[in-house]
Order: C-alpha cells, then sequence, then structure tokens
C-alpha cells in the first residue's frame, strides 16, 4: 500500500515537472517561455492563455506608477516576477479568477446605477 502511494506521489511530481513554465529570469527569457508555451497548446486552451496573459498584464497596470520615474522599469519587473514560475494551466487560472473579479464588480457598479435614481428620490422626499 505504501509502494503505491509512493509511486503515485513520484508519478505525480514528474507529471508536474514536465510541463512548461514561465521564466522570468530576463525579458528574453520571459519572451521565449511564454511564446514555447503558447505554441504547445491546442487552439482552445491557446485563446485562453492568451486572453489571461493579456488580463494579468493590464489588471494591476496603473497609469500613476508608469509615470513615476523608473515605473515602466518597475512595472515589467513587477510582471517579469509575477509570471515567473507559472505554468500555462496556472495563467489561465489566473486569468479566470481576474475575469470572476471584473464581473462581480461590473454587477455592483449595475445594481448600484439601477438604485441610483430611487435613493435619490427617497432623499429628495
Amino acid at each position: 500500500m505504501k509502494k503505491t502511494h509512493l509511486i503515485l506521489f513520484l508519478l505525480f511530481i514528474l507529471i508536474l515537472s514536465c510541463q512548461k513554465k514561465i521564466d522570468g529570469s530576463s525579458e528574453e527569457s520571459l519572451k521565449k517561455s511564454i511564446e514555447e508555451i503558447n505554441e504547445s497548446l491546442d487552439v482552445g486552451k491557446k485563446e485562453e492563455f492568451q486572453e489571461s496573459m493579456q488580463l494579468l498584464m493590464f489588471n494591476s497596470l496603473e497609469l500613476c506608477d508608469l509615470l513615476k520615474e523608473g515605473g515602466t522599469e518597475k512595472t515589467v519587473e513587477d510582471f517579469k516576477t509575477r509570471l515567473d514560475g507559472m505554468t500555462a494551466q496556472g495563467i489561465i487560472e489566473e486569468g479566470k479568477k481576474i475575469k470572476k473579479v471584473i464581473e462581480n464588480k461590473k454587477k455592483h457598479q449595475a445594481q448600484s446605477e439601477i438604485l441610483e435614481p430611487y435613493i435619490a428620490r427617497e432623499n429628495a422626499e
């Protein structure tokens, strides 16, 4: 029984280690590893991966940080650090989380806009 668990555990580790990961050690390695991962995916996963990459890239982007001295370099460095070691599946999962947060914000905004005239009318009375 213990041997079976050990074998399954080792197989699990082997499978995880075979997945391509993003190398964020430099801009060149980052670009290369993202391209390699992108090329290895089937069409459906490729679209999900690309959309998730865009969400990750632009979600935490702050204009005021970019305008500061050295802001662009710091933003790029933070992005490389954030992606370093992530797999395609990890990127896609993060993208799904960001999408969910955005959808929730849109729902709350819509609810506020719907309730706003009613609240204004009650306050006026």
